[in-house]
């Protein structure tokens, strides 16, 4: 055995000493890789999270706009949405969008309808008034998958996030029929046995029930008696409506309660500023057959008939009546390409100027129409309009007229365009006909046994107030 020296245990102390510092340093290698691991999964994890709510941002937004559009104009609405996102950023990156045109159902923007009774949304449900919106860092998508900045020391160099929401609109178009009271009990009232039907053939390719907008906070806004049908779409009243109007048949989705209004699509359409020649007064009555052509102008006096063999033909233009205003009650009225403005320069004379069409001759009546009739061009702003009672502040009041109109249709009766009523309230009864392509009325009471038609075909547009997201 081998005496140990001090220099033999100076050598075996350093050796210990040695491995001690070995032991450290690998201990602390593993330890710094651990934490270092721990530091960037927290840092990619922060990464993902961050992006995951920036991407849902861009998809709330988006989506919120393109509900803005989506009864107005879908492809419209795919644009905005796509513009939107790229406004956002996500990862320091613009949110890119597919425009998704063929509404594929995994698409980046798709359009449907979103029922609330269910909260499910169609992509081929109709009529729409929904739009989602997928904004995603993934593979395939436009952005790509999201890099990670430690994850390829772990050998993971990207990840997928995605983010969705679906928004809506509501209030609706109102675009078929509105009546813009917004205080009234029974803004709306349907009476009877009648059939009310509000078509959207905006589309012809494509009818669609149509919108009904009831602008009344009242409590009982709509109301309804007796077994009438209302066959629509959406049924959007601001206020409540009466137990009858709520189990009414034919309504699609009634939307009560809605705190919702809308403007009215013709607030900013001006009085005629000229009311052409005065024309007098035309009064067509007795009982022998009478023929009378009558050219735009002022009618002072108004325009009536009571002769039940009596014809009046009205050439394209601008009428402008006041006396008893549009009055018929028997024989044919043919007025096609026209505007009836109706004001009341004498309220006070017992004799309400306002339109009433009644009787069982043939009355044909259509709005302006710049396509087909030549016009000066303070009468072709007036285009699609029929109708047109002159408001309670028209020229500062002098001509402001309240007066009750009526409409009783038969199966004679054709009337096109939009009938315009902005402070009037209007009375439609009947067996049948079709009663214009647009309603906006301050009030509306319907009666009758029939069944009366409004087509709305894509005027005067008046797209729902506000949108909001549903998920």
């Amino acid at each position: 055995m081998i005496p140990l020296t001090s220099c033999h245990l100076n050598a075996m102390k350093s050796v210990r000493r040695f491995q001690r510092r070995g032991s450290a340093l690998i201990w602390v290698s593993v330890v710094g890789f651990i934490l270092i691991g721990f530091f960037g999964l927290a840092m990619d994890t922060s990464l993902v999270v961050l992006t995951g709510n920036q991407l849902q941002d861009a998809a709330d937004a988006a989506a919120l706009a393109g509900a803005q559009l989506i009864r107005t104009s879908p492809e419209d609405a795919r644009t905005l949405a796509v513009a939107t996102a790229n406004a956002n950023k996500a990862a320091r990156e613009s949110v890119l969008l597919d425009r998704n045109d063929a509404n594929n159902a995994d698409g980046d923007i798709v359009i449907g309808r979103y029922d609330r009774d269910t909260d499910v949304f169609d992509p081929t449900g109709e009529p729409l008034n929904a739009v989602k919106v997928v904004a995603r860092r993934t593979a395939g998508s436009q952005g790509g998958p999201l890099p990670l900045t430690f994850g390829p020391a772990f050998g993971v160099s990207t990840t997928e996030v995605k983010r969705d929401a679906i928004a809506m609109v509501g209030g609706g178009t109102g675009a078929g029929l509105i009546t813009l009271n917004p205080t009234s009990e029974c803004s709306l009232r349907i009476d009877g046995n009648v059939t009310v039907n509000v078509s959207d053939v905006s589309d012809p390719a494509n009818p669609l029930p149509g919108t009904v907008q009831v602008n009344s906070y009242n409590d009982q806004a709509a109301c309804a008696n007796g077994n009438p049908v209302l066959a629509a779409g959406d049924v959007n009243v601001a206020g409540g409506v009466d137990p009858t109007f709520e189990d009414l048949e034919g309504v699609d989705y009634l939307n009560d309660m809605c705190n919702c209004t809308i403007a009215d699509p013709l607030a900013s359409l001006p009085p005629p500023a000229d009311f052409g020649p005065d024309r007098g007064t035309v009064s067509v009555t007795g009982k022998t057959a009478a023929t009378v052509n009558l050219s735009p102008g002022y009618y002072a006096g108004g325009i009536s008939m009571t002769n039940n063999q009596g014809t009046i033909n009205c050439a394209p233009g601008l009428y402008v009546v006041d006396g008893v205003g549009l009055d018929i009650r028997g024989g044919n009225l043919y007025a096609e390409g026209v505007m009836f403005y109706v004001v009341d320069s004498t309220p006070t004379d017992n004799k309400p100027s306002r339109v009433y069409l009644g009787g069982n001759g043939i009355i044909k009546v259509s709005g302006i129409d710049p396509a087909q009739y030549s016009y000066p061009p303070e009468v072709a702003i007036y285009e699609g309009v029929t109708f047109f009672q002159a408001r309670i502040t028209d020229y500062g009041g002098a001509y402001g007229n309240t007066n009750e109109s009526t409409i009783i249709g038969t199966s004679e009766m054709d009337l096109q365009g939009t009938f315009y009523f902005p402070t009037n309230p209007l009375r439609l009864s009947g067996t049948c006909g079709s009663v214009g392509n647009q309603l906006i009325v301050d009030e509306l009471w319907i009666s009758g046994n029939g069944t009366l038609v409004i087509n709305y075909d894509g005027r005067n547009p008046a797209p729902g107030n506000r949108v909001f997201l549903v998920e």
